[in-house]
């Protein structure tokens, strides 16, 4: 999250606004802006409430990350939540954010539309499927690009071996 951050940051034009959804330690990263935008967290849970702090060490490991993700949360210029039962375990969790109200947006997703598999003929007028591999930043600079399309080739039912 902090690499793409920082990439959104140096990148040009700047984006209008920053999205976050999930994990809020990029946040700080992305107020460092020149020309600062606006900031939304989507939240969907809180990540302390993931963990279970059984045992002492656990507890002191896990007290500056739990802070870290309040005390960033909060950096955000508007903070959603995913449901009215997200925005309580919110208000619950994040005792020093008790000044901020998230707004609710519910996932848009229709769940129903995965239930079922339909198969479906898909037309390739080449005759073969070409796979193409979209590395807009070059974060995969060390990848074996003849392996991966091999892998790709077999995943699609075609041996490279033979």
């Amino acid at each position: 999250m902090l690499y793409v951050a920082l990439y959104a940051l140096l990148r040009a034009p700047p984006p209008d606004i920053f999205v976050c959804d999930q994990v809020s330690a990029c946040i700080p990263v992305l107020r460092l802006a020149r020309n600062r935008k606006k900031v939304l967290f989507y939240c969907h849970f809180p990540d302390q409430l993931l963990t279970k702090r059984e045992s002492l060490l656990k507890r002191i490991y896990r007290a500056p990350l739990d802070w870290l993700e309040e005390y960033t949360t909060g950096m955000a210029d508007c903070i959603v939540v995913n449901s009215e039962f997200t925005a309580n375990v919110f208000a619950d969790t994040f005792k020093s954010l008790s000044h901020i109200k998230p707004d609710v947006l519910y996932p848009s997703l229709t769940v129903s539309a995965f239930e079922s598999i339909v198969p479906v003929e898909i037309a390739n007028p080449a005759g073969q499927i070409q796979p193409k591999f979209l590395d807009p930043w070059g974060a995969l600079p060390d990848i074996e690009w003849p392996c991966a399309l091999d892998q790709v080739k077999w995943d699609l039912g075609s041996n490279p071996i033979d």
